[in-house]
């Protein structure tokens, strides 16, 4: 470590790699993949919702950065986005004669690469608001230096969160790509599936007392990933202790006024609420809670009043309800910056690098 705490890095020069996606052999070859993969003949089968994924995030063949390149899931997982041909070109921070090989698409930098630009950025956007040491620092940093690359087209994707927590990487992301037009709010959307079932959660992760607008907009990109992600229509339920005015409090009426801008700013998706989660999951207690509602099919978007019930509620489907669960999914940013839980397994970064290709 050098001084005031900082990592001293080499700069090794590393030819960018551009080739096909990998053969079935070479993914035969790395135990970790059969996760995801189930070979059949000579040729890669989807049989469920992460393989699924795999297929479909190989035809981009997109870049993406992992700003936490030193982490030793982040590097099992770097290993299977390039075995499996995910990515064609994934950016690492650090020394790889340190770390050791990794796979041939892993493009290796160094912190003293990019710290101008990203200093440059930051003072331009940042200088009345924050001193030079501070705007310095952040320079410096992976993760700053990730997202600066995807502002300026050099990436298209960026993961971290895997050691930085949540609060850290929305910072960067606000610092350096701003907010989607059109929106004020950013999210943390969770999506979670078990057999054939799938869910959008949102949101799980950033909002903590949400307002009625901030609902609308959480809503709106919930869908809008649920369209790219799941690949299905998406229908929302807006979450609460009521169903249809059974109960009076400043809370429904929170989530009816929701309700209400939403329907007059997104006429064309389908939504209902307040609704109960069992009247939003289930069509026959539907039909007795809520008879007019315009929800011919259980919700797959599921909107929560607070992040408190958010949080509390994708765990429990989790660890009780058995469904695996991926994310956050960072919503509202105008390029694709998600987070990680700090208990990502590698499995889970993977996936969470094809949700942030497709979406």
């Amino acid at each position: 470590m050098g001084k005031g705490g900082r990592r001293k890095q080499s700069t090794v020069p590393v030819e960018k790699w551009c080739t096909a996606a990998s053969s079935l052999h070479e993914i035969k070859a790395f135990p970790g993949l059969s996760t995801f993969y189930s070979p059949v003949e000579d040729y890669m089968k989807p049989a469920n919702f992460i393989e699924t994924l795999f297929e479909r995030a190989r035809a981009f063949s997109w870049s993406i950065a992992l700003a936490e390149s030193e982490d030793p899931r982040v590097q099992t997982a770097a290993r299977e986005l390039g075995v499996a041909g995910v990515c064609r070109e994934i950016w690492m921070w650090g020394n790889p004669a340190h770390i050791g090989s990794i796979h041939e698409r892993c493009h290796w930098t160094t912190i003293d690469i990019h710290e101008e630009g990203v200093y440059e950025a930051l003072r331009h956007r940042l200088a009345e608001k924050y001193p030079e040491a501070q705007l310095r620092m952040w320079a410096r940093s992976p993760l700053y230096q990730a997202v600066w690359l995807l502002s300026q087209g050099k990436v298209d994707s960026v993961l971290a969160g895997a050691v930085a927590p949540t609060s850290e990487v929305i910072r960067a992301g606000l610092h350096l790509l701003g907010v989607e037009a059109g929106l004020r709010t950013i999210s943390g959307a969770f999506v979670l599936t078990r057999e054939e079932r799938r869910y959008i959660f949102s949101d799980c992760g950033v909002v903590i007392d949400p307002t009625a607008q901030q609902l609308v907009e959480i809503a709106a990109s919930a869908a809008k990933l649920c369209e790219r992600v799941l690949q299905e229509s998406p229908r929302v339920a807006f979450l609460s202790f009521s169903t249809h005015g059974s109960a009076r409090h400043p809370f429904v009426e929170k989530v009816q006024e929701a309700v209400s801008l939403f329907r007059t700013q997104f006429p064309h998706i389908v939504c209902d609420g307040e609704l109960q989660v069992d009247a939003a999951l289930d069509m026959g207690i539907r039909k007795k809670k809520a008879p007019a509602s315009p929800l011919v099919q259980d919700a797959n978007v599921l909107i929560f009043p607070s992040l408190e019930a958010g949080n509390i509620g994708y765990k429990l489907v989790q660890r009780l309800g058995g469904f695996a669960a991926y994310g956050p999914i960072l919503l509202g940013f105008p390029k694709p910056l998600s987070d990680l839980s700090r208990g990502a397994s590698p499995e889970e970064i993977v996936a969470a690098a094809c949700i942030n290709v497709l979406r």
